[in-house]
């Protein structure tokens, strides 16, 4: 008898529209966490009063305070990928995002910190210092996960996240590194997948370069938006010296208000 060896798990690859769309489905999943935790304090203040159980104030003080972080961040996440994005003319075309979704995260980390704070002050007032550093380990743990992944709280004093168009390539500066990914016009170079939080920006063979590896932080550009830029300038070559006067931000503005949504 012959065994086939299973698949192992694969991390999935999407397309713009795919991560368009999980962009876009993020907020509401969020709201879904915070109803869940509210229906669930609720049914805890429910069952405190009918069985006056002590232990289950406890448990709904606790939901409560768990769910709190979230809010801030399904605020954000519901906002952030529906604004539209606007065109500025400096010395180039620019589109700047925004920090909301780092302030977002930066108040849950310290929320969660506090959160874990409390519930051993909590413990030892009560005698049960063993049971609440257990229940401390939830919330303590999601704040080093939130400061972790924006390298804690010196990206807050970092500029935005910032997409710049010249007549020679577009430059995308990240929020969190600050370093700067120059993608020339002459790539001809269009979105590729995103795996986690990274996006792929393909050259066209005949360029014999890498893939470009940038990030969307707090940008107000979608996928599609860029790559309806990427392939504009890519096959109208005259329109690129317009992103070195004020008409080229009217230029930009109308692509990225006529890209269709996902």
């Amino acid at each position: 008898m012959r065994y086939r060896k299973r698949p192992g798990f694969r991390i999935p690859s999407l397309t713009p529209i795919e991560a368009d769309k999980g962009t876009l489905r993020a907020g509401p999943l969020y709201w879904g966490i915070v109803f869940g935790g509210a229906l669930g304090a609720a049914m805890l203040v429910g069952m405190h009063r009918l069985l006056h159980y002590e232990y289950l104030r406890t448990g709904y003080v606790f939901v409560t305070a768990m769910t709190a972080p979230v809010i801030p961040m399904a605020v954000v996440l519901t906002y952030v990928p529906r604004r539209r994005p606007r065109a500025v003319f400096t010395t180039r075309v620019e589109i700047p995002g925004t920090k909301a979704p780092l302030f977002a995260r930066t108040f849950a980390m310290f929320l969660c910190y506090a959160i874990a704070a409390g519930t051993m002050v909590y413990g030892f007032i009560t005698g049960y210092p063993v049971h609440a550093f257990l229940w401390a380990t939830g919330p303590a743990t999601a704040g080093y996960i939130l400061m972790e992944e924006y390298r804690g709280i010196r990206p807050m004093f970092h500029a935005r996240q910032n997409f710049a168009l010249s007549p020679t390539a577009i430059a995308i500066t990240s929020l969190i590194s600050q370093e700067t990914t120059l993608i020339p016009w002459t790539d001809n170079a269009h979105v590729g997948t995103t795996t986690f939080d990274r996006t792929q920006i393909l050259p066209d063979t005949a360029a014999n370069k890498p893939p470009y590896t940038i990030a969307f932080e707090g940008s107000f550009v979608s996928q599609l938006q860029l790559d309806r830029l990427l392939d504009h300038f890519n096959t109208h070559p005259h329109d690129r010296q317009l992103l070195a006067q004020p008409e080229g931000a009217d230029l930009v503005q109308t692509l990225l208000d006529t890209t269709p949504q996902p």
